[in-house]
């Protein structure tokens, strides 16, 4: 999944919004996303979860952190 992520293009630098059709979501395992429902990348560890899934209201403007790389639990990839 690491590998995939790796291959990830960002169409809208600094807005933590990737899109690439072969990346898949680390918590439903689904590659789609959708208007109010994006992809969203920690920069940590590159953990790519839905907004749904994740609990993001907003797409965060600049970097996001997954909730164990905020809190210094996880290292980074």
């Amino acid at each position: 999944c690491h590998d995939n992520m790796q291959l990830a293009i960002k169409t809208k630098e600094g807005l933590g919004i990737e899109y690439d059709e072969d990346v898949v979501c680390d918590v439903c395992r689904i590659p789609d996303c959708e208007e109010g429902n994006e992809m969203v990348f920690c920069d940590g560890c590159n953990l790519c979860v839905h907004q749904a899934c994740y609990g993001i209201l907003k797409v965060p403007v600049g970097s996001w952190l997954c909730k164990p790389c905020a809190l210094g639990i996880r290292g980074s990839a």
